[in-house]
């Protein structure tokens, strides 16, 4: 439930007006799965190609790891190159 909060916060963080704002809130989804698809689409038309590769790479290492991984860990995960330059690790 706090996640749900603090990804609604992010949301109306960009608003400058109370009128978005309120629009926001009434639309904003209900539950936090859905939530989360929503930032994923927002923030996917606000990254660059590059970063949308990064932010995959990341969510499949996070989803497949089979304990919680630091940002060091994930750090190193996107400096790992295949020799091809494939991405195949």
């Amino acid at each position: 439930m706090f996640l749900w909060v603090n990804l609604m916060l992010m949301e109306l963080n960009g608003k400058s007006r109370a009128s978005s704002m309120l629009e926001a809130l009434h639309k904003a989804p209900k539950r936090l799965n859905e939530m989360l698809h929503h930032l994923l689409g927002v923030f996917s038309t606000r990254l660059s190609e590059e970063e949308v590769a990064n932010l995959n790479t990341i969510l499949a290492w996070v989803a497949c790891a089979d304990s919680p991984l630091t940002l060091g860990q994930l750090d190193e995960i996107l400096a790992i190159e295949s020799q091809a330059g494939d991405g195949v690790l």
